[in-house]
């Protein structure tokens, strides 16, 4: 008889033990449970607000131009023949005045007698000119060169314009899907 009051001792003991091993685990996962229950109420603000700034920080770079320079710092040969094949009229359309005096010898027959005379003789004339010169121009030029560039050429490239642009929307648009499943998560667990 004593045996079985040792075994019901015994069984007792193991009874209150499994009570008090239930009731700390039960405490335990009812504070795991409250601490969840802060971390989802915590959590859900700080989640919509990081998305909502990402996705206002993605919205700014579709929006965004992106600006810089390109220095063009070099020398460009140039080499060609530059053919002329014209065929112009010039009018001439002048006078031209003639003042001169010409020096001269006469021969005079006086009294039967061939007498030579010097004389100056005067001459003034305006002579007029009309008329119109053809001239022919064919000719082969070379040109060979180098022209030297140096220039900043700016560029702009306005992203919303690009291939990013669909990507960004793409981004935002998983990131809204991310955040009201991650939502409903939270509140869940609330």
């Amino acid at each position: 008889m004593k045996n079985i009051r040792i075994h019901i001792f015994a069984l007792y003991g193991l009874v209150l033990l499994s009570l008090g091993l239930n009731f700390y685990l039960i405490s335990e996962l009812l504070r795991v449970q409250q601490q969840t229950q802060d971390f989802a109420r915590k959590a859900r603000p700080v989640l919509q607000e990081t998305v909502a700034d990402t996705i206002t920080d993605l919205e700014e770079i579709k929006s965004s131009t992106i600006a810089f320079d390109i220095k063009i710092d070099n020398e460009f040969p140039l080499d060609l023949e530059f053919p002329i094949n014209e065929s112009l009229e010039v009018p001439i359309n002048t006078v031209i005045p003639i003042q001169e005096e010409i020096d001269t010898t006469i021969i005079m027959p006086i009294f039967g007698v061939d007498v030579p005379v010097d004389i100056t003789v005067p001459v003034e004339v305006d002579v007029p000119i009309d008329l119109d010169v053809p001239v022919e121009f064919n000719r082969t030029i070379p040109i060979s060169t180098t022209v030297p560039i140096e220039m900043d050429f700016p560029v702009a490239i306005v992203v919303s314009e690009t291939e990013l642009a669909p990507y960004i929307d793409q981004i935002s648009a998983a990131l809204i899907r991310f955040e009201e499943t991650a939502d409903q998560f939270l509140q869940g667990m609330e």
